[in-house]
């Protein structure tokens, strides 16, 4: 199917999946029914060998972009795009107290930045902390804007 790509707008959407494993169908159903040019899914708990499961929440004529949690199990980022939206995934940078998906594409010939950021909530097991939280996303807030 050739779409045309739409240069007035976007329509973006997020959702926190908490397992898209379990949920594929219903993400498929709901990026579909909305026509989401761009949705981001946060706390996908894949892995990079997940292919069969990213394949049955992706739609036909959508691609997308995966940052796996690493070193536990749970967390994860990804974003499903149209594939007109020719998205790349910015270098991954790894964070304690957060997680980080960054990605371009271009619209309207204006090159547009989305970062997508989960934070899982502090506990005893995990032992993050909002003051790790707050001093490590200052650390990448200011790393951001000497860019």
């Amino acid at each position: 199917m050739n779409r045309k790509k739409r240069t007035d707008s976007i329509k973006v959407g997020l959702i926190n999946a908490r397992s898209v494993c379990n949920k594929a169908a219903l993400i498929f159903d709901y990026l579909t029914e909305n026509d989401f040019d761009i949705f981001f899914v946060t706390e996908t708990w894949v892995q990079n060998n997940d292919e069969p499961i990213l394949a049955q929440v992706v739609p036909e004529d959508y691609d997308y972009l995966v940052q796996c949690r690493h070193g536990n199990s749970g967390g994860g980022i990804m974003v499903i795009f149209k594939d007109n939206f020719n998205m790349k995934k910015a270098v991954a940078i790894q964070y304690k107290s957060f997680e980080l998906l960054e990605v371009t594409t271009t619209v309207s010939n204006q090159l547009v930045r989305f970062l997508t950021i989960y934070r899982p909530p502090p506990s005893k097991k995990n032992k993050l902390t909002f003051t790790m939280f707050k001093d490590e996303f200052q650390n990448f807030a200011m790393e951001k804007k000497s860019l």
